[in-house]
């Protein structure tokens, strides 16, 4: 069953845009009513029931109009509370608005004060970094400070007023035995190293006004010496506010100037036994201004031993040694170059008037004089000559044959010892049979036209030269007319006046003569010392010179490679790449101390060669390997008794057709006596330069003492003169 009723929407609010409305349901009359009316009017007749119908119907509206009445009432007390409610909320929002401006007013308040505090900030920022900076410098400071006092190695303490300490360096820590917590507490209560009672009177002057005290302090166990110095700490103020005192260590300066009264003490002893020759000299010119002549004015004894000249002071040197200019002028040019600029020279000079190597230092201590201070350096450049003449035979050797060797062998003897003519000659490993070899460029082109080279005879035919075999030493001849058991010379052969000869030993057999002769002075003993010397060296690049024509005599004739192999006394050896020995030769066994059976069953890259040698070797090996062309190289063998000898090597490679290699073949020389050669010339070289040197600090120190004195001289004899007294020092060289 369903109730009837009615529905009424109206919207509220006084806007058209409001969203409200009130929704009224109303109930409707029941049918039942209607119908019970009905029914009731049928049945009293249709007046009446016609006239209920009005009544009920009038009674309904009655109903609905108090019931829309009510329902009006209402909605005006609903729309009365909703405009009350609308104001209060257009209230509510006009304070929310008010609030809202209030908020934003404080935001831009907000946003003010964040910008001047962002502002601030930056401000703060750049002071900060100015504060950083200004930090940093004065961190700098402090460091270079700190490391100023501390590199100087002066010691330094600040006082203050009342003495009491401030600061101090690492140096015046150590000598007063000072740690950072003494700085504060008064110095007078502290002991240290120093003997030093004055301390309050000195600075009491300090602060008095005087600008510095200095005096010098010794240390307690009087083993240092000190220079304290005493000086105001001024404020910026300008105030004097404490005291700075320094110690600076004056020990060694103490000890120098006894040293120096000590030096002064024994210079003339120092210079009248000094090695070195001295002379001071007068320049002398001619009328153009050239150099003409020198006086020498005082010498020492050195001079005259080592000139072999007396009494020259007060003379000329054209009058002590005639000739000098002519064969000298150089000498007057540096002579006069340094007594007229005062730069000293050092220079070397081969003074043919003396037939002597002198190395001379010049100096000057006022215009036109000058001192030279001399060694004689004959055994010196004798021994460089002899360097260089070997330098210049290991330059030229890969480069020559074997007679271009010989040749130039005999050349560079003959130049070393003054000769004039020359010959080599072999002697074979019989000590019978001779062979002539070689003469000298000079013999060959000026002085000799016999023939007789390559050829072989007995010993028994030869003349006096032969003398070195048959005494088995070098043997000197300087009177050759007057020898008694001579032979004669064949046609066209040099005329010999004096000869030297030289026999080439190795082990105990002589395998060569070197002859050279007709010197223009007699022959000695150094003459017999350097041609030794260089015919033995020069026998070494002779022997690897046969042994390497053999070599490649033996590559067109395979056949008689082991009769050159036995005859030459260079050691050969064939090996392979694998380690294996192959070929090698009677001198090899003997180098290396094995057998042949047992270098046949030897690695000779593990057993014959050192460890620290074998990186040095394949790098050489490699190196063959890669050019194809043979490689020198020096190095040591282990012997089989375990000792060692020193060795240098020309190897070669050969390979087969495809270019792989076959085995290599080296010859093998000895070099034990040339390196003990070099290194006692090295160590002479050594010696001469440290001689040099200990001559050139004390000729410094002589020559500056020794011009002084004579200066001093000078003064006290002009004195004694105006005393009219007579000169107490006599000077030679004043008398011309």
């Amino acid at each position: 069953m369903r109730d009837n009723g009615h529905l009424i929407v109206e919207p509220l609010g006084s806007t058209p845009g409001s969203r409200l409305a009130m929704v009224v349901f109303e109930q409707g009359v029941p049918p039942a009513t209607m119908s019970g009316l009905s029914g009731g009017e049928e049945a009293h007749g249709g007046e009446t029931s016609k006239e209920m119908l009005i009544r009920q119907l009038e009674e309904q509206l009655r109903i609905t109009h108090e019931q829309l009445q009510a329902t009006s009432e209402q909605l005006e007390t609903s729309n009365e509370g909703f405009m009350s409610a609308n104001e209060e909320l257009m209230s509510i929002n006009e304070e929310f608005q008010s609030a809202n401006e209030e908020l934003h007013s404080t935001n831009e308040e907000l946003e003010t004060s964040r910008e001047e505090l962002q502002a601030l900030n930056e401000e703060l920022i750049t002071v900060n970094s100015e504060l950083q900076g200004k930090v940093e410098e004065l961190n700098q400071a402090n460091s270079d400070m700190e490391n100023l006092f501390t590199s100087s190695g002066i010691a330094t303490l600040f006082l203050d007023r009342q003495m009491n300490i401030k600061g101090f360096t690492p140096a015046a820590a150590a000598i007063f035995n000072l740690i950072r917590s003494d700085i504060g507490r008064p110095f007078r209560h502290l002991a240290g190293k120093i003997d030093w009672p004055t301390l309050s009177k000195d600075a009491e002057s300090v602060f008095a006004g005087h600008p510095f005290a200095e005096r010098e302090v010794a240390s307690l166990d009087r083993e240092r010496c000190y220079l304290k110095r005493i000086f105001p700490y001024r404020t910026q103020g300008g105030s004097i506010d404490g005291v700075v005192i320094t110690f600076i260590d004056i020990t060694e300066h103490k000890s120098a100037e006894e040293a120096l009264r000590e030096s002064e003490k024994r210079y003339h002893s120092l210079f009248e036994n000094m090695l070195e020759g001295f002379a001071y000299c007068k320049m002398l010119y001619d009328d153009q201004g050239s150099p003409a002549d020198f006086v020498y004015l005082d010498v020492n004894d050195a001079f005259g031993r080592l000139t072999g000249l007396e009494n020259v002071a007060g003379k000329k040197v054209t009058e002590v040694i005639p000739g000098i200019r002519e064969s000298s002028q150089n000498l007057f040019d540096i002579y006069s170059r340094v007594a007229l600029t005062g730069k000293p020279e050092k220079f070397e000079i081969e003074f043919k008037p003396l037939s002597a190597w002198l190395s001379i230092s010049v100096y000057s201590m006022e215009r036109e004089y000058f001192v030279a201070v001399f060694d004689d350096i004959t055994d010196h450049k004798r021994a460089e000559n002899v360097t260089q003449a070997r330098l210049r035979m290991l330059t030229a050797a890969p480069d020559l044959s074997l007679e271009d060797t010989l040749q130039v062998a005999l050349d560079e003897i003959e130049a070393q010892t003054g000769s004039v003519i020359g010959f080599y000659h072999f002697l074979e490993t019989d000590q019978e049979t001779l062979s002539l070899q070689a003469w000298s460029s000079n013999t060959l082109g000026d002085m000799c036209t016999a023939d007789g080279k390559g050829s072989h005879y007995p010993i028994s035919q030869a003349g006096v030269w032969v003398d070195c075999v048959r005494e088995r030493r070098p043997v000197i001849h300087n009177d050759y007319a007057a020898l008694p058991h001579k032979k004669g010379m064949p046609a066209g052969h040099a005329r010999v006046v004096r000869e030297m000869l030289i026999p080439i030993v190795r082990k105990d057999r002589i395998v060569a003569i070197i002859g050279v002769g007709n010197k223009p002075t007699e022959y000695n003993a150094t003459d017999i010392e350097i041609a030794t010397h260089l015919g033995d060296f020069f026998w070494e690049i002779v022997e690897r010179k046969r042994a390497e024509e053999a070599l490649r005599e033996s590559r067109q004739h395979n056949e008689s490679l082991a009769h050159i192999l036995e005859i030459t006394s260079q050691p050969f050896s064939v090996g392979y790449p694998d380690g294996r020995l192959g070929l090698f030769n009677h001198a090899y066994e003997e180098l290396t101390g094995y057998t042949g059976d047992e270098l046949r069953s030897i690695d000779w890259d593990d057993n014959l060669t050192p460890p620290e040698w074998r990186e040095i070797e394949h790098n050489k090996l490699e190196e063959l390997l890669r050019t194809g062309r043979p490689v020198r190289y020096e190095k040591e063998y282990l012997r089989k008794d375990g000792s060692r000898v020193p060795i240098e090597l020309l190897v070669h490679l050969t390979n087969d057709a495809g270019g792989k290699p076959l085995y290599y073949y080296a010859f093998v020389t000895d070099i034990t006596e040339r390196k003990r050669a070099e290194d006692e010339i090295r160590r002479r070289v050594e010696e001469l330069h440290a001689s040099n040197e200990e001559l050139s600090r004390f000729n410094n120190a002589s020559v500056g003492r020794e011009l002084r004195m004579i200066a001093l001289k000078k003064e006290i004899n002009e004195l004694c003169g105006l005393a009219g007294q007579p000169s107490r020092y006599p000077l030679d060289f004043e008398k011309g």
